[in-house]
């Protein structure tokens, strides 16, 4: 229940993100967002066979599985926004370095990819996010830092409880930018500066300096013949030195 109450409070910052630039664009779209109260949708795979696939793979079975369970909708033209509830990090050890590498390399079932009508993310960042708008701004400014030895820190190298949610959530409005069709950008929330959302809500006295991110081109992903409803160039996206 708190999962699904923090997934509901991201998107609305989300449509208020996304609509906002969406009208400074010049686009009607803006004012046309209508979200639907986040659903568990319990799906048929397994847990071992989620976190032993890659985000490819997994992206096209939980696109089969919602045409089969909603394909009025999704011939409708809506959009689907899908998070794993079984994202698990193993935990980095004294012996590990500390970096991007090893961290995804010890995190499963987390993707991170949207195109056609569906965005699929993990939740691995999910200790990190409010459940109530007046949570948000302290959310943003939490210093506290991320423990690897048992949480994901999926921050862009900040380390801390605020990176994490500013970088997952401008994640999230990446990828939702994906299925309303924008391609990717040097800059902006569709190209390296989507770990500064929080920039859009609050105001901060210093500059954050991470690493920059390369926005490669769209590759060619597998997809199973029955999903065909969405396309199947997904996207890419990696940090300089990781």
């Amino acid at each position: 229940k708190d999962a699904l109450t923090k997934i509901n409070l991201a998107l609305q910052l989300v449509a208020s993100v996304l609509g906002t630039k969406f009208i400074e664009a010049g686009s009607e779209i803006g004012t046309s967002f209508v979200l639907n109260d986040c659903q568990v949708f319990d799906s048929s795979l397994s847990v071992d066979h989620v976190r032993s696939i890659n985000q490819f793979e997994l992206y096209d079975a939980i696109a089969d599985e919602l045409v089969k369970t909603y394909e009025k909708d999704v011939a409708k033209k809506r959009k689907f926004v899908a998070f794993m509830s079984c994202t698990q990090f193993l935990g980095l050890t004294e012996n590990e370095e500390y970096n991007y590498v090893n961290i995804k390399r010890k995190t499963l079932a987390n993707p991170a990819l949207g195109t056609g009508f569906l965005a699929l993310l993990g939740s691995g960042s999910f200790y990190s996010w409010p459940s109530k708008v007046e949570e948000v701004q302290e959310a943003f400014l939490n210093k506290s830092i991320v423990d690897t030895r048992f949480l994901l820190d999926d921050s862009n190298y900040r380390k801390t409880y605020g990176g994490n949610f500013a970088t997952s959530l401008g994640s999230l409005i990446h990828e939702i930018g994906h299925i309303f069709d924008l391609g990717h950008t040097q800059t902006g929330f569709m190209g390296n500066d989507f770990d500064y959302v929080n920039r859009f809500f609050i105001t901060e006295n210093y500059t954050e300096i991470m690493p920059k991110r390369t926005v490669s081109n769209c590759q060619q992903a597998p997809t199973s013949p029955s999903v065909n409803v969405h396309s199947t160039k997904l996207t890419k996206i990696s940090r300089n030195g990781g």
